[in-house]
């Protein structure tokens, strides 16, 4: 259905002078009745404007024409535009004003009771204040994890609605990071690389599957390779950028940390790098842009079959480089994007949701899984 707004230009567009107008006459009205108007100023008839129209707007239409110029002084134009703004808000939903009950659904069932309350912010046991729940719906409503789209649902009557988020509540929780922990990196890395944090985490994986030696085979600026290193597990980084090799190795020494950088095809190289050392781990964290996707919902999110679509550099096909994963034989850690579809991964995985720290305390930043 359309917003009011649409309704009454499919009518005939009215000059925008018109709710200015309409607002001085309903004060002048005021001033004169004593009558307190329908809509308080403005910012609400703007706000009323953008709710969806319940009915016809003809009627409401022939009211409005003409109020533009209308002389504010005229007590029948008063009680016209007093007409107007009572058919405004009867011909719109009611903006909710009590308390709601809300519920969050559409988790992937391995998302964690610790992590699905952090991503959603606030206890939901009880009812919400109105205006807090259109915030949680504007967050979360739609957010594919997983490959799952959250839904928000808000218990109210088929006429109401929640009132509109403040402006500066409508970015959500903040999703990336405050810049990389490296101290050397180029445009791409001051954003994508590991949080120093999740980075930790990747290295006590695979210490507890067992792993001393692991292949990165897209190492970048080297955020995990330097985390596998510190934590003392040897380390071959595959990165074919010639440059961003170049402040791995920079990183490496910064921290004073061995790395075996080595410039090439990450997915060309697996193969003789398993050979020569079959039970280290595979660390897999491929560019996420740019993949081919699969339909969730309304939009679209990686999966298993385009995990590794545009990330060789030629040589090997990513359904070749998939197939030479899943029959490696130490222990494999992918990193993945919150909204890749884990339903997709063959085989057994054990599944880690990656929250984000300070500002992004609530978000998930990534998806480990860890096939020991």
């Amino acid at each position: 259905m359309a917003t009011l707004r649409a309704a009454l230009d499919a009518e005939g567009r009215l000059p925008r002078k018109t709710w200015t107008a309409l607002i001085k006459l309903l004060r002048a009205r005021k001033k004169r009745t004593g009558a307190r108007p329908a809509l308080g100023g403005l910012a609400e008839v703007q706000r009323t404007l953008d709710q969806t129209a319940l009915a016809d707007v003809a009627d409401l239409h022939a009211l409005l024409v003409g109020v533009h110029v209308a002389p504010l002084d005229d007590a029948e134009w008063q009680d016209r535009a007093a007409q107007a703004a009572a058919w405004m808000v009867k011909l719109t939903p009611t903006v909710r004003q009590a308390p709601v009950l809300v519920g969050v659904s559409g988790w992937h069932p391995s998302v964690p009771a610790d992590v699905r309350a952090a991503v959603v912010g606030r206890s939901v046991a009880g009812p919400l204040d109105p205006a807090d729940a259109a915030v949680l719906r504007h967050e979360l409503d739609g957010l594919v994890l997983g490959g799952h789209p959250l839904r928000v649902s808000v218990a109210m009557e088929d006429d109401e609605v929640l009132p509109a988020p403040a402006r500066d509540q409508r970015g959500g929780p903040k999703r990336r990071g405050d810049g990389s922990w490296l101290p050397h990196v180029d445009a791409v890395g001051a954003w994508s690389t590991t949080p120093e944090p999740i980075a930790a985490a990747h290295a006590r994986m695979l210490e507890d599957a067992g792993a001393t030696c692991v292949i990165d085979l897209f190492c970048g600026c080297g955020g995990d390779a330097v985390a596998f290193a510190r934590a003392g597990l040897a380390v071959v980084a595959v990165e074919r950028d010639e440059a961003r090799a170049q402040l791995a190795r920079r990183n490496a020494a910064a921290f004073g940390v061995a790395i075996d950088v080595r410039i090439g095809d990450g997915l060309s190289l697996l193969a003789d790098l398993q050979a020569a050392q079959p039970d280290a781990a595979v660390f897999v964290d491929p560019p996420w842009g740019g993949a081919e996707a699969q339909d969730v919902g309304a939009r679209a999110v990686r999966s298993w079959e385009t995990l590794l679509t545009g990330a060789s550099g030629g040589g090997v096909s990513e359904h070749r480089g998939a197939a030479l994963l899943d029959a490696h034989g130490g222990p494999v850690l992918l990193k993945l994007p919150r909204d890749f579809a884990v339903d997709t991964l063959p085989g057994e995985w054990e599944l880690t949701w990656q929250l984000g720290a300070g500002s992004a305390a609530r978000v998930v930043k990534a998806i480990s899984a860890l096939r020991g």
